[in-house]
């Protein structure tokens, strides 16, 4: 009996020691993070401004240069077209420090955008790993900043590894505790940033009781985070050549990859992963090249096809690695296809620069006169209309304002205005130019549209609206 009790105190004295163990490396590991972001961690503060939207831009924003270089995830490409003012990073504390800043680029790829702190000296860096080499229970710890309430007072967190997802881009879930917010930097047990906190939290089940029993529901939690983004999927972004800040996602001229099934693999012969080539645009670089509909990508650049949990994924992620590649003059990429039964062919496709999206194309906004927006027609609005609806020339309508002129000619947004008076109209200076030559009257517009593939005539009574 005495020997058993004297075993259960050994046991419960060790376990107490790797208790005080696992908090002195908590402990030390928070201690650490706070050192290290101490200086480097700002709210970035803007007004996003275009001539369709106004908005004001609140994200977290992390330096990674001394000369004031500062990282942020929140916004996307379409930020760098709209014009963004009193831009200021703003500091924690009390007296809420800040400094004027400039938007340096977006990289479209994975959204990461840079700001240039235009004052303030020399800052605190955070320097990130080049990969994240993550492990299941390896500790990790974050650093992110509270509401303006609160001075933007800096908090902090710790977690444990629980594992890494690839979906197909990397995404690590966390156990034993959460992270801060969205932006937050994340360290590992050394002190390095290894990746950051993503607004794309995975959903979580609940059950709830109702009339007909339980139900399910899926909720996202937004304050407390459960996974972050490792940094293999955005340092590739910090190397910008030549300061070349301003940068688009390589375009091949495909539309979509799909999954290898098994009927494709039986009648390919296939033996590993692969991905299927969906549409191919006409005239484009993949066709020029040709590549062809239905063929299966093997390799890229000379490296395989990396297989993942479902054909699905495997697609995705062939897709992912054709929007990181780099665009532009004697660029290309060399893919090993198979086509039809098994034959091996080697395609070497030209990278050009995605074309225009809709939201950067020439547009114009009459807010008062005719209370719409339209903007002139691209590459991309022709090639993702179908083949039997061939789009006709003119302007897109983009918005309609309720009970405003437009909207009392039943005009309505993806109408085509194809004629303004008889006169034809495909750019948005011909159709400023004809509306100035009504400027000063309340003449009645006529216009000729094409709506849902029908021909149409409309009357705009200019200033009528309500």
């Amino acid at each position: 009996m005495k020997s058993h009790v004297f075993v259960l105190i050994v046991v419960a004295a060790c376990l107490a020691a790797g208790t005080v163990q696992v908090q002195a490396d908590t402990s030390a590991a928070l201690a650490d993070t706070v050192k290290r972001t101490d200086g480097a961690m700002a709210m970035l503060r803007a007004k996003f401004k275009t001539d369709l939207v106004e908005q004001d831009i609140s994200e977290m924003a992390i330096c990674i240069t001394e000369d004031g270089i500062f990282l942020t995830m929140g916004l996307t490409p379409d930020s760098a077209t709209a014009d963004l003012t009193d831009v200021q990073l703003v500091f924690p504390g009390a007296e809420g420090k800040s400094v004027p800043a400039k938007l340096l680029g977006i990289d479209p790829r994975n959204n990461a955008a840079f700001f240039q702190a235009t004052g303030g000296g020399k800052f605190k860096a955070i320097q990130f790993a080049k990969t994240a080499s993550l492990k299941p229970g390896q500790l990790v710890t974050s650093a992110g900043l509270t509401n303006p309430e609160y001075g933007y007072a800096p908090l902090y967190a710790v977690a444990y590894v629980s594992t890494v997802l690839r979906t197909p881009t990397l995404l690590a879930v966390v156990t034993g505790g959460t992270l801060t917010s969205a932006g937050s930097p994340v360290f590992n047990e050394a002190g390095v940033a290894v990746g950051l906190v993503g607004r794309g939290q995975l959903y979580r089940a609940y059950e709830t009781m109702t009339q007909t029993g339980p139900m399910r529901v899926m909720m996202r939690q937004t304050d407390e985070c459960s996974t972050f983004i490792p940094c293999d999927e955005f340092v590739y972004s910090f190397a910008f050549p030549a300061g070349a800040w301003k940068r688009r996602v390589a375009w091949t001229g495909i539309k979509e990859l799909g999954a290898v099934s098994a009927a494709i693999r039986i009648e390919s012969g296939l033996k590993g992963p692969g991905a299927v080539v969906g549409t191919v645009f006409a005239g484009q670089p993949a066709d020029v090249a040709g590549l062809k509909t239905g063929d299966i990508i093997t390799a890229v650049n000379g490296k395989p096809v990396e297989e993942l949990v479902t054909p699905e994924l495997t697609a995705r992620n062939v897709w992912t690695e054709l929007v990181k590649l780099t665009p532009g003059k004697d660029q290309a990429v060399k893919l090993d296809v198979i086509r039809g039964k098994g034959v091996a062919v080697p395609v070497t496709v030209p990278l050009e620069e995605y074309p225009l999206r809709p939201s950067e194309a020439p547009r114009l906004v009459d807010k008062e006169r005719l209370g719409m927006a339209v903007r002139e027609q691209l590459l991309l609005d022709k090639l993702y209309r179908p083949e039997n609806s061939p789009l006709p020339p003119g302007l897109v309508v983009i918005i309609v304002a309720k009970n405003k002129p437009a909207y009392n000619a039943s005009l309505a947004p993806e109408d085509i205005i194809m004629k303004i008076d008889g006169e034809d109209v495909r750019t948005i200076a011909g159709f400023k130019a004809i509306l100035d030559k009504t400027a000063s009257s309340d003449k009645p517009i006529m216009m000729e549209i094409n709506q849902k593939g029908e021909k149409k005539t409309v009357t705009v009574l200019p200033g009528k609206g309500r």
